[in-house]
């Protein structure tokens, strides 16, 4: 039985790995203190004195000195922020119904219960958990956020994401409870990690200056006395101890992403999309032209050729037979059925919703297959069975919404008019 246990626990934990998001960031700058950190290289910041955190502005000149310093071009960044600059809520969350797609919607209802009064406009990253246990949400100020990636946007640095600090400093390849002690000058900060959960289990936060009163370290005291030795620990408690560190990927499942870096990312997409119809335009304009000049060419030489023949003083009979021959396949060119597929692309291009975009583009026989998502697909059989040069649209598989994307997934077919069905019959048969 025991064995038995332990095969569904790596299988889970296998399971998980799979589903650690892959954040598109190629380095990770380290706040600790006044000191930003990459890899052995540091750049200390003056802090502003009337400041109790370091600004969007210092962090991002001290950001590009220290890719300057370390030798790093123009790159995307992921900056790990200590705990003082986030807000840890315990939750219970629903036996069932809960899941990752859902879970920050239903995390965002209990917010005014969560932490009341606090009117701020905050980013959430939490992760599901299984078997009703206790999970943590974070929060981070939404301005702060935004501010943070105007700073380093006007530094020519693209801030990817933000991940707490203390979630860096795991490690990968454990398969049991993780702790982790995370401390500076102003905050000490200790969580519990599940690689099974793929969630923190347990977090404490506590003030430095609140350490001065005995009342509140004995609380810190107690607490801390809860987490079990015989549990891997990670200490981080000097500078030291964040040089050359290997950024754990389970960091990212606690990413936060700014607003602008979201639109930033819904451009790119919508670019992408706008460049693939070009490029599908383009490829289909080349093939027409091309099947359009190869029809041309051979239709000369069989005309050529048609002449060379009635020149020749070969017996009736034969020649008879030759032209009859020439001419069936000259046929094959002349009944070539028409394709107005430019027609049908503009017209996809004009009418396709900017929140929808194909992935797939199939044409065979005057049929054609589109592939995509969007996240009213009915919609779109409605507008393609209202186009004059098109009939006969249906749904050629089911739509699916796939994990991590608000559209759905579609499949739709039609045929163009005008297309000769009669022709494939006619001249290919098996």
């Amino acid at each position: 039985m025991e064995k038995i246990k332990t095969l569904k626990q790596v299988k889970k934990l296998h399971r998980h790995k799979k589903l650690l998001k892959k954040i598109p960031y190629d380095v990770c700058l380290i706040v600790y203190g006044n000191n930003l950190i990459f890899k052995d290289h540091q750049v200390a910041i003056t802090r502003t004195p009337t400041n109790h955190q370091l600004s969007a502005i210092e962090l991002a000149i001290a950001a590009q000195n220290l890719l300057i310093q370390a030798d790093i071009k123009k790159t995307n960044i992921a900056l790990a922020l200590p705990s003082s600059e986030l807000i840890a809520t315990k939750l219970k969350l629903p036996a069932v119904g809960v899941n990752q797609q859902n879970i920050k919607s239903v995390v965002n209802l209990q917010l005014p219960n969560l932490l009341p009064g606090l009117t701020e406009q905050l980013l959430l990253a939490v992760q599901v958990s299984s078997q009703n246990k206790n999970t943590f949400a974070l929060w981070l100020s939404a301005k702060r956020a935004e501010e943070l990636w105007q700073a380093f946007n006007d530094a020519g640095l693209l801030l990817s994401c933000i991940l707490p600090r203390s979630l860096v400093a795991l490690s990968g390849h454990t398969k049991e409870l993780c702790q982790v002690y995370d401390e500076d000058d102003d905050m000490i900060t200790c969580l519990e990690w599940s690689p099974l959960e793929n969630n923190i289990q347990r977090w404490i936060q506590v003030s430095k200056h609140d350490c001065d009163f005995p009342e509140l370290n004995q609380q810190l005291d107690e607490s801390l006395s809860k987490f079990n030795d015989n549990k891997e620990q990670i200490y981080k408690k000097d500078i030291e101890h964040w040089q050359n560190i290997t950024v754990s990927p389970m960091a990212n499942n606690y990413a936060f992403f700014p607003a602008s870096m979201i639109a930033h990312i819904n451009n790119k997409k919508l670019k992408y999309k706008k460049l693939s119809l070009v490029f599908i335009a383009m490829l289909l304009i080349a093939s027409l032209a091309g099947g359009a000049y190869f029809a041309k060419s051979n239709q000369q030489e069989l005309e050529q050729h048609l002449t060379d023949l009635r020149k020749q003083t070969r017996k009736a009979s034969q020649l008879n037979m030759e032209i009859t021959q020439m001419t069936e396949k000259f046929a094959i060119i002349q009944e070539f059925p028409k394709q107005d597929i430019v027609i049908v692309l503009a017209a996809l291009n004009n009418f396709f919703p900017k929140n929808s975009w194909i992935t797939s583009f199939k044409m065979q026989e005057g049929t054609i297959k589109l592939e995509g998502y969007s996240p009213e697909p009915n919609q779109l059989i409605e507008v393609l069975s209202e186009h004059p040069n098109i009939y006969d649209v249906v749904q050629s598989r089911d739509s699916v919404r796939e994990k991590n994307k608000a559209a759905w997934k579609f499949g739709i077919s039609f045929k163009l008019k005008g297309y000769n069905t009669n022709y494939q019959k006619k001249y290919f048969i098996e």
